[in-house]
């Protein structure tokens, strides 16, 4: 994941917040992973990683946060894709699927992207 990151750093400027040099960091990540899979056992967020066909490198991130239970089921949607990975169907594959899991098992209505 740092190496996604690092990779994709100038090319998600524009999209993302402005990051601390720690977000870059193999710490930050070994902490924010298990974050994420806290925010999940509690509910509150589902991340999804997109790996290449030999399952040893990072092409993307589907993020789905601020999950809100009751009336409102729906939670946001954030992603982000490798520029080498751009037009070979990997972010479609992992919103149709992710979707379907957000949808049927978390049973949410609606995804605001």
């Amino acid at each position: 994941m740092q190496a996604f990151r690092c990779d994709n750093r100038e090319r998600v400027r524009p999209w993302e917040p402005r990051w601390s040099p720690e977000f870059y960091t193999t710490g930050f990540w070994e902490l924010q992973l298990r974050v994420l899979a806290n925010e999940f056992c509690k509910g509150r967020g589902v991340s999804f990683t997109i790996l290449n066909p030999e399952r040893n490198r990072v092409l993307g991130v589907c993020n789905y946060t601020n999950i809100v239970h009751g009336t409102f089921q729906s939670c946001h949607l954030g992603y982000a894709l490798a520029e080498q990975a751009e037009g070979r169907g990997y972010m479609r594959e992992a919103l149709v699927v992710s979707l379907d899991y957000m949808f049927r098992v978390q049973r949410l209505h609606r995804v605001m992207a």
